[in-house]
């Protein structure tokens, strides 16, 4: 806000009236009840990502009898969900504007605007965090066992706020649902490149008991030779002799160098092994996406890794990139950890010499080369969209905290 007058610091051209200050309950009112339709789409409120059918964000309906007691709200009506989240610790407004008709929980308030407001001017007064200084003097106590605030829709309605007249009202609410689609478009943009790298993934390596991929680059033909890993890697049990320090650590689970956190004694780092450039090293955590565990490749320099990951070192000439790829692929590595790995409480367990036994297709080394090129080029398309995105995003933050007035 402008320190002179009540106006926010970025405002559009042709706007010069100050801002007032006005209880809520003068723009809306309350919505409640329904005509009795259940089969209309049920609906919850994410903090992200705004209205959503609860049949895909929970994969069904959650309602169950308490359906019958559902608002219906209609297209342009308004939310708020005054659940404590990490996001939003005070809650949050979202306007219905994906569906004409819905039905919301009725713990939820709902309400409308009459013509003297903007439905999206106030969704995003509450993005913005605008509201939050005035929902915390109606917090008496913590979050109610069922994650909402102690916020009747009376008190709600009773806040005073920042609003300009209708028209800039709208001009507001109409430039962040534009810039909101904007950050759609990317997001799915970003979307299109994963599938794109997770069918690739799919298809430029063989299929199980397969000895060629399904898609091939133009000039490499010839069956994938099957060979041991032993006759691609062995065991390393290279200990730390304290030439790294601290700052050398590699976290296996995001190959990034780790600086915080770090144990300092000398007898403790003893036991880490040495990570060198190209190893790979087996991380046991089971997770949706990797079974049995997964490896990783250290393709950002030598360190150290806890003694826990067993590592392992190249002793053929392959393309450290294609390997990055093939070893960390779940789909091609799956049926070798089946068969070399144990299941324990906290992680799966490496069984070295079992691993070591276990036969892979391996391509020519001008074959691994493109596949690792083509798909390494993909994640840096893929990093460069998330960075357009992560850009924009902060945009959208700046603009919240100076459009508006606090």
């Amino acid at each position: 806000m402008n320190e002179n007058n009540l106006v926010p610091n970025i405002r559009f051209k042709g706007f010069e009236a100050e801002w007032e200050k006005k209880k809520l309950r003068k723009y809306i009112k309350k919505v409640s009840g329904n005509d009795g339709r259940i089969n209309l789409p049920t609906l919850t409120i994410s903090a992200t990502k705004g209205w959503m059918n609860q049949k895909e964000r929970f994969s069904r309906n959650i309602a169950g009898k308490e359906q019958k007691n559902y608002t219906l709200l209609k297209k342009g009506e308004l939310s708020y969900n005054h659940g404590n989240s990490r996001i939003f610790k005070y809650g949050i407004v979202y306007e219905l504007t994906n569906y004409d008709e819905a039905l919301v929980p009725k713990v939820y308030h709902s309400f409308k605007v009459n013509l003297k407001a903007s439905g999206k001017f106030i969704e995003y007064l509450f993005r913005g965090k605008k509201a939050d200084h005035e929902l915390r003097k109606l917090v008496t106590s913590g979050a109610r066992l069922d994650g909402l605030l102690n916020i009747s829709f009376s008190n709600f309605e009773s806040i005073q706020l920042y609003f300009p007249k209708k028209n800039e009202q709208e001009k507001i609410g109409d430039f962040f649902s534009k810039l909101d689609k904007l950050l759609d478009l990317q997001q799915q943009k970003i979307d299109k490149l994963e599938l794109l790298k997770e069918t690739l993934l799919q298809k430029l390596f063989p299929k199980y008991g397969a000895k060629i991929p399904e898609l091939r680059f133009k000039g490499c033909d010839g069956e994938w030779e099957e060979k041991k890993f032993s006759s691609l890697y062995k065991k390393s049990n290279e200990k730390n002799n304290l030439s790294f320090d601290s700052n050398k650590i590699i976290s296996v689970a995001n190959m990034y160098y780790k600086k915080d956190n770090v144990k300092s004694d000398d007898n403790y780092m003893r036991t880490y092994n040495i990570f060198r450039l190209g190893d790979i090293a087996f991380e046991g955590n089971k997770s949706k996406k990797f079974t049995f565990g997964r490896f990783v490749e250290n393709t950002i320099g030598d360190g150290i890794v806890s003694h826990v990951f067993e590592v392992f070192r190249p002793i053929s000439n392959g393309d450290i990139t294609y390997w990055k790829y093939a070893i960390h692929n779940e789909d091609f590595i799956a049926r070798i950890l089946m068969k070399s790995t144990v299941k324990a409480t906290m992680m799966n367990n490496l069984i070295a010499k079992d691993f070591l036994k276990q036969r892979v297709p391996v391509p020519q080394l001008s074959e691994q080369q493109k596949i690792g090129n083509l798909l390494s080029k993909v994640d840096q398309l893929i990093e460069l969209e998330n960075k357009k995105l992560q850009n924009f995003q902060q945009v959208k933050k700046c603009l919240l905290q100076n459009m508006f007035v606090d």
